[in-house]
């Protein structure tokens, strides 16, 4: 608005100048340099109405304890393309998000987790998954948004495990598929404790698995295991 009132202000200095200049002929740099300032002074009539905020889902919720909670992965490792007994297993507990319960029924909600700070006994092999598979500098963390159950599942009740299949949608490197997870919930006081496993193709999102010179990989099929533990605002 500053910058505007400043350039007013000069138009109006040039106005003035050519009048004088002309003998007092009327110029219509004055009247049209005004109505734009009206209009700039009411910004936004007549613009498209904003995006209405999206409705924010209702029930009770558990906030993610990072620290407490955990993802990992277990990949089978191959040597000159022959599978080893080794299994790598990587681990972070850099976890965040909310579950949203609802009479007893999960709600959407969704999950991220912190692909950067993924370990295993191996930090080389730590290196390679991050630079060259997850590429972790382009696509720091992975989401899981959780938009029902399916099936017909109980209503969770206090102290009760019930086994769900969670539907949702699962955003890794950078490719968004629809997913589902094998799952365990319970609710215990303020405390909501999930397990959840599922197996997938890296390939499948894009990604290249580890290799080293030809002579250790990885095999394409990856388990993935997520232990949750959130807490009640």
């Amino acid at each position: 608005m500053v910058r505007w009132r400043w350039l007013t202000g000069m138009a109006l200095a040039l106005s003035l100048l050519l009048l004088a200049g002309c003998g007092g002929r009327q110029s219509n740099l004055l009247p049209e340099d005004a109505n734009v300032e009206q209009a700039a002074e009411t910004q936004g009539v007549g613009d498209a109405p904003a995006e209405p905020a999206a409705a924010a889902v209702e029930g009770d919720r558990y906030q993610v304890v990072a620290g407490e909670s955990s993802a990992s992965y277990r990949v089978g490792e191959r040597f000159l393309d022959r599978n080893l007994d080794a299994v790598a297993v990587g681990t972070t507990t850099n976890l965040f998000g909310e579950l949203i319960l609802r009479d007893g029924r999960l709600q959407p909600s969704k999950v991220t987790v912190d692909l950067q700070s993924l370990t295993s006994d191996q930090q080389r092999r730590d290196q390679k998954l991050k630079t060259s598979a997850l590429e972790t500098d382009k696509y720091p963390t992975a989401e899981f948004t959780v938009t029902g159950i399916s099936g017909d599942a109980p209503a969770l009740v206090e102290g009760q495990e019930v086994a769900v299949k969670l539907e949702g949608n699962m955003k890794l490197h950078g490719v968004e598929k629809p997913w589902t997870w094998d799952a365990k919930i319970k609710v215990e006081g303020d405390t909501l404790h999930l397990n959840a496993t599922t197996t997938l193709n890296m390939r499948d999102f894009d990604i290249e698995p580890p290799n080293v010179l030809n002579l250790i990989s990885v095999r394409e099929q990856v388990e993935l295991e997520v232990n949750i533990v959130a807490r009640k605002q």
